[in-house]
């Protein structure tokens, strides 16, 4: 019995390289009959020539949004397909091998499961742009995905193939691929392209862990349905299949920092406890593992987690200052090399922490939500504070505990405060601090009804706005819109499941990562954010969530 070869082939908008395509494949293949082509037409679109062997699907046009990305268009092809073997194919290739089809049906009769990629020369690209993947492929592990941009379909596949180490290279082959002409199909699809970062964005994206977990689970499928151990690779191997194991490797190795040496804390006292235990989840989600610390006449226990006290209560004071040093000291016992400190209201949404934190480069690095606006302080430091949370190697905290009996990190009479400390350790010590690119904190909430904040002379108002009802919610949603991860002075339960469902959808839009932008960005952006949540709120414009 012959198999049936499908080539899914997305079209929009160029009917005469359609054709070609089509042409070029029946005329050079062995045997045309056993070929099928499915087109897909963005719906509402002007017919394409009927052509034998030709089967048309109109779908809705992907909207680029998270759900609807142009990769999900092979799979789409491929539920009208009554093929055995599928070719990830496009309006652009020109087939130019005779008997192309014969020598792809003897690859995928060389391995008796058919778990297998085939792919053959493109042209100047050496990569398998072009692969063709059999129907038990599909059944366990699905052809192209939904959420991708459409230049990373076949890298899906490949990655996986390159996984399993079930690769076939057809070098007697060429599958040419003529990318070639700015018409207006390309110049949407670029334009798709740059507001995703590039493709250098676009591959850290790929290869960020929570999309190597995703096809890690695929690629168990494809193993599940393999009757042998035996593997099939090009010579060499080539680049990419070295490439794409290693950035895949790299993702599961940072995942496991993450999760095997990294320890989540949280700083807070008995009133918080509602807080904290509401909180949890975000807590957990980077290894599971969390310690609470609270003071030692307001401790807090929460069941199934780690608690441990010390300390006095106090909200300033040396009284706070010295039960942050014990509480440091406490980290110390432990034998983790990272620590994430929380207080009540911070975390992260973002279940795997950055790779900028592990960085080598960046191992002695304090890390905060630093205050961003420079205001006069009484400080003799270049900030007035560093805001939860607070991401620290156990080598800098041992440096700061070092200096913690100092004069000078003792309470300061007008900046009596732990992040202040923080801040003070860090100089004395000789710890260098940096904000995080994805943080962001809420301006604070109740400047005018903090007594003790304003008998110490600071500022009732927020610099931005005059009338000191600037709205924080807005804000925040602006900036994990954007990327933030790293969040602080979050306590109203809406806000923060807010928060959560703008970041899930960040996520899923596949935007480029927030770490690469720059502090000078992060400030400018910040500016206008600012200026322009005042001015609506001032106007009275109208928005979609109520004052808090």
């Amino acid at each position: 019995m012959t198999d049936v070869i499908s080539l899914c082939t997305p079209t929009r908008r160029r009917p005469d390289r359609f054709s070609h395509m089509a042409m070029t494949a029946f005329n050079s293949a062995a045997d045309p009959k056993h070929i099928e082509i499915v087109g897909c037409l963005d719906e509402g679109e002007e017919p394409y020539p009927s052509i034998e062997g030709v089967r048309y699907v109109s779908v809705p046009r992907p909207l680029n949004n998270g759900q609807t990305r142009m990769s999900g268009l092979w799979s789409r092809a491929w539920e009208h397909a009554k093929g055995d073997i599928a070719m990830l194919c496009g309006d652009d290739v020109e087939f130019t091998t005779l008997g192309w089809d014969e020598r792809v049906r003897e690859a995928f009769r060389s391995v008796p499961d058919r778990i297998v990629m085939v792919y053959a020369h493109s042209g100047n690209d050496v990569r398998p742009i072009l692969p063709f993947v059999s129907r038990e492929w599909i059944e366990a592990a699905g052809f192209t995905p939904d959420h991708l941009q459409g230049w990373f379909a076949d890298e899906w596949i490949w990655a996986m193939a390159a996984e399993i180490g079930r690769v076939i290279f057809l070098d007697n082959v060429v599958i040419r691929h003529n990318q070639f002409g700015m018409d207006i199909t390309y110049s949407e699809g670029m334009d798709a392209r740059s507001t995703l970062g590039g493709l250098d964005e676009m591959r850290k994206n790929f290869y960020h862990v929570r999309e190597v977990e995703k096809r890690d689970a695929l690629i168990k499928n494809l193993q599940g349905k393999m009757k042998s151990t035996e593997t099939f690779v090009p010579a060499g191997p080539p680049q990419w299949l070295g490439d794409s194991l290693r950035w895949d490797s790299d993702a599961r190795g940072h995942a496991r920092q993450v999760r095997e040496n990294t320890l989540s804390v949280v700083h807070c006292y008995a009133g918080d406890k509602d807080l904290v235990k509401r909180h949890m989840p975000l807590y957990k989600h980077h290894n599971g593992n969390v310690l609470v610390l609270s003071p030692e006449d307001a401790p807090v226990n929460i069941k199934d987690v780690e608690c441990r006290s010390a300390g006095g209560r106090g909200y300033f004071g040396q009284v706070s200052l010295d039960r942050q040093r014990q509480h440091l000291e406490i980290l110390l016992q432990y034998g983790y090399e990272y620590f994430l400190l929380n207080d009540a209201d911070s975390m992260c949404l973002e279940p795997v922490l950055p790779r900028y934190l592990y960085n080598p480069d960046n191992v002695h690095t304090l890390w905060s939500n630093q205050v961003l606006e420079w205001r006069p302080h009484w400080s003799p430091y270049p900030k007035i504070a560093l805001q939860p949370p607070y991401f620290v190697h156990r080598s800098s905290i041992e440096r700061m505990l070092s200096v913690a009996h100092w004069p000078q990190v003792q309470a300061h009479p007008v900046t009596p405060y732990i992040d202040w400390y923080m801040l003070a350790l860090a100089c004395e010590s000789g710890v260098p601090f940096q904000t995080f690119p994805d943080g962001a904190s809420f301006p604070a909430w109740g400047w005018t009804e903090i007594g003790e904040t304003q008998e110490l002379g600071h500022d009732v108002k927020h610099k931005h706005d005059p009338s000191g009802k600037i709205r924080g919610d807005l804000l925040m949603h602006d900036a994990v819109s954007r990327g933030r991860i790293f969040i602080h002075s979050v306590k109203h339960e809406g806000v923060l499941k807010d928060l959560i469902a703008t970041h899930e959808d960040y996520v899923e839009r596949g935007s480029p990562p927030m770490n690469t932008m720059t502090l000078e960005d992060y400030f400018h952006e910040k500016a206008e954010v600012t200026e322009r949540v005042d001015m609506a709120y001032f106007s009275g414009e109208e928005t979609t969530r109520e004052p808090l």
